[in-house]
């Protein structure tokens, strides 16, 4: 009776044991399945969004660089088919901004959007106020000068509430991730100590069936072997979903990456794009103030640019950019910045550079351009570049600001071309001096 007894005590106790490994199992799968599919919502509402938000950036970098073909062409068919261009991209991005209202759900996010809805009001309103006086006015000169000064500042301020927009759904995605990983330390802990309970609680009932009755000692084995394998079970459970967890973390993190660099490198050249060359001119200045070291930027801007495109077409055109950027790229120091500023634009922060080898630099950019033609699909193109240069000091400008740069050397800039144009010449802000060709 006796021993019945503690037979029927013991195959008690080793049901309850399993039971708790069930339920270890049950609970750790269960919560690594709902994690999985929180962070799969997430991942799935932010991720088009972001995807939405950067095509609308891209497309309004497009609209800028057609914006400076515009104030570059005298061609009023030319003209005409570049504003309708720059209207149906218009059109897409109010698209793209109707469409991500109507997806968004938090007020944050609902602010991040009427911010860029209002930055780009402003934008397009300066836009069209100086197409106006270029094409309707005719005063080519007081709508460059208000593009530099108006329409700049606040295309950078619309670009940077673009910005802020996808930067939110990278946040939220990074701090999907974070859950994730949370949720499943948590976990594990939990399977840990199930799985510790019952390992105590099988050792217990070893001990007390050995010490009264040893015909129950093949039993308690079998019991054990039941333990073990359902511990293999669950960790090799736990081992896979360890895996899932760490590639899709991999797959967020490439994404955030990726998102990154698509905001701060212009697609074609994958130079900084307008935006990123101009926060680095920003804190190049900040750091100039500091050390007092002198800092060169360099305007430079295809010559014939326009005869490139409707000679050979606008494929050879965007080869010809790229070429010119790795040329620009490789011809200065590491620790120099070189940007697509806008259409055949490009904008080179020389840092540590004075008047004298400012020129000198310029010089080799203007070679490494114009010894060379570029190798096309179409056959070798001879390309030359125009620079505009200035040089601060902790005297040479008052006050010290992006914008007084940037004017001044394209004031440069439109000194050498109208000097012949293969050439780089100083700003007079600086000094006046001149090299390339005569």
């Amino acid at each position: 009776m006796q021993h019945r007894h503690l037979g029927v005590t013991a195959g008690i106790a080793f049901g309850v044991l399993i039971l708790i490994l069930l339920t270890a199992e049950w609970l750790g799968l269960r919560r690594m399945a709902q994690t999985n599919q929180a962070m799969t919502t997430l991942v799935s509402k932010h991720w088009p969004q972001a995807q939405l938000a950067s095509e609308a950036l891209r497309i309004s970098n497009l609209n800028n660089r057609i914006t400076m073909q515009i104030f570059l062409l005298t061609d009023s068919g030319e003209i005409a088919k570049l504003l309708e261009h720059r209207a149906e991209n218009r059109r897409k991005i109010s698209a793209i901004v109707a469409q991500l209202e109507s997806k968004v759900e938090s007020p944050e996010e609902r602010q991040l959007l009427e911010r860029v809805k209002q930055a780009r009001t402003r934008y397009v309103d300066s836009y069209m106020s100086n197409t106006h006086i270029l094409l309707e006015e005719k005063r080519a000169e007081l709508a460059r000068k208000a593009i530099i000064q108006i329409t700049f500042p606040r295309l950078l301020e619309y670009h940077a509430a673009w910005n802020d927009f996808i930067n939110f759904h990278g946040q939220q995605m990074d701090a999907a991730a974070k859950h994730s990983t949370a949720e499943y330390d948590s976990t594990r802990k939990l399977v840990w100590f199930l799985t510790g309970l019952s390992v105590i609680f099988a050792v217990t009932i070893a001990v007390f069936t050995t010490r009264h009755i040893m015909a129950e000692s093949e039993r308690r084995e079998r019991a054990e072997d039941e333990t073990r394998r359902l511990n293999q079970d669950l960790e090799q459970k736990v081992a896979d979903r360890t895996l899932a967890l760490s590639r899709t973390n991999e797959a967020l993190i490439q994404a955030r990456d990726n998102l990154r660099f698509q905001a701060t490198h212009d697609p074609l050249t994958h130079l900084w794009n307008h935006g990123a060359i101009l926060d680095f001119l920003t804190k190049e200045l900040d750091r100039q103030k500091r050390s007092c070291e002198p800092l060169g930027v360099i305007m430079a801007d295809l010559d014939y640019y326009k005869r490139i495109n409707d000679s050979f077409g606008h494929l050879v055109g965007d080869m010809v950019l790229q070429q010119v950027g790795q040329r620009f790229q490789k011809a200065v120091r590491s620790y120099d910045c070189v940007g697509r500023y806008g259409g055949e634009e490009f904008l080179i922060l020389v840092p540590a550079c004075n008047s004298t080898d400012l020129i000198a630099t310029a010089e080799r950019l203007r070679r490494a351009i114009a010894d060379q033609p570029i190798p096309t699909s179409s056959g070798d193109v001879p390309v030359t570049v125009s620079m505009g240069l200035v040089a601060t000091t902790e005297r040479a400008l008052d006050p010290q600001n992006s914008e007084t740069l940037l004017r001044a050397a394209d004031s440069a800039l439109y000194l050498a071309k109208a000097g012949g144009r293969n050439r780089a010449v100083m700003s007079p802000t600086s000094s006046m001096a001149e090299s390339g060709l005569p």
